[in-house]
């Protein structure tokens, strides 16, 4: 256990470190007393401030202590010097990455304090998570069923699909600007986009944008909870909108304010700032649907097949054929009815895209109408100011 220091190492009791330390972590700052950096001597954060010169260690551009590592775990590591003891939030999702941290930093019994933690989540995981439904099939009585031969029967599980995942809605905005210059001519800067912010559900957000979201301003929200903190580490809309289209979602709705100023009070260049929210939401639609019949129309012929060569097989051996031909001819049957759930599946999505394709026409005919009236209000404004000029040269 971590326990607090006394002093700095140095024979003299001259300690050539500040009493308290500015560290740069992974680009976190964090003020701590030096006591606290050296509370545990064989750590290798003991070892590095009571071993070395404070010129030997690497700092940033403002003076700072640098290390290179997880700015936002390296909190928790900072706790467990000053107080002894590890306290995490509730359902904290880091615990394998704050182990490694742990080990980084050599700091032992912290290690071995995740290490149960981690194990002991695995197992209580692997006790709650539910039997596979052949498995219960096949653990039933033998005795009941008579003695047949047996072809290979494997149905491949169903990939899931955009249906089977969580539904919800993520609002993606961003805050732009752009400067133009007299008479629309000159694009010094076209939509310089400052950072991409996220909305929603944790657990969605982190499904859809992966190793590429930034949680450092709320990292500690749990799966379930909602967020607004977040933004993306990149700073284009399209690679954010494939990222959501890739993991079947849609837009539903948008919304965009903006604002214009001249640059300074001699020039004529205008910037034009901007603040953006694109809402998606994902749910299960005709076309998951369709997928999935598609998945279970092959599965069903396949054993259909698959049964057919088990009842040449029983014609051979004289077995009880009768059972298989009409599990069978109930397969066959089964074959057509989805064929036909498939083709009104279809029809619903075919009517979808008409509306979206009318939709569509309709955005683009009141986006047409928009500019219309935006060109003739900036027609009417030239000729006022034309006029008002001429009035004032002929005063």
């Amino acid at each position: 256990m971590a326990v607090p220091g006394t002093g700095c190492g140095v024979p003299n009791g001259d300690c050539p470190f500040p009493e308290v330390m500015e560290l740069n972590v992974g680009g976190q700052v964090y003020v701590t007393r030096y006591t606290t950096l050296i509370a545990a001597p064989d750590s290798l954060l003991g070892r590095m401030f009571t071993r070395k010169a404070p010129k030997e260690l690497p700092r940033d551009s403002k003076g700072r202590f640098f290390l290179d590592r997880d700015g936002f775990l390296f909190r928790y590591v900072l706790d467990y010097l000053r107080d002894g003891d590890l306290v995490l939030p509730d359902c904290f999702p880091e615990r394998s990455r704050l182990q490694r941290e742990a080990e980084y930093f050599q700091l032992q019994e912290l290690s071995q304090e995740l290490s149960l933690k981690v194990s002991k989540q695995l197992s209580i995981s692997e006790e709650t998570c539910p039997r596979d439904p052949e498995d219960r099939v096949q653990g039933g009585s033998a005795s009941d069923q008579p003695s047949l031969p047996t072809a290979s029967v494997t149905a491949t599980p169903p990939v899931p699909s955009a249906g089977t995942r969580r539904l919800g809605y993520i609002t993606v905005g961003y805050r732009g600007s752009c400067t133009i210059g007299r008479d629309c001519q000159t694009d010094a800067k076209f939509r310089r986009v400052a950072r991409i912010t996220v909305c929603g559900k944790t657990s969605l957000a982190k499904e859809v944008f992966g190793e590429t979201l930034n949680e450092s301003r709320d990292p500690d929200r749990p799966p379930e909870r909602y967020t607004s903190r977040y933004y993306l580490k990149f700073n284009f809309l399209e690679q954010a909108f494939d990222l959501l289209s890739e993991a079947g979602f849609h837009m539903v709705a948008c919304n965009s304010t903006g604002t214009c100023a001249y640059t300074s009070d001699q020039g004529e260049d205008k910037i034009w700032t901007s603040y953006t929210e694109y809402v998606f939401y994902r749910c299960p639609n005709s076309v998951n649907q369709m997928d999935s019949i598609d998945h279970l129309i092959g599965t069903v012929t396949n054993r259909s097949f698959e049964l057919l060569g088990v009842t040449e097989e029983l014609d051979k051996m004289n077995g009880t054929i009768e059972n298989t031909k009409t599990y069978t001819d109930t397969l066959q049957i089964t074959v057509p009815n989805l064929a036909e759930k498939r083709i009104q599946v279809e029809k619903w999505v075919e009517a979808e895209k008409q509306m979206d394709e009318e939709e569509r026409m309709e955005k683009e005919e009141r986006i047409k109408e928009e500019k219309r009236i935006e060109a003739d209000r900036r027609m009417e404004e030239e000729n006022r100011m034309q006029e008002e000029k001429k009035i004032q040269e002929e005063k």
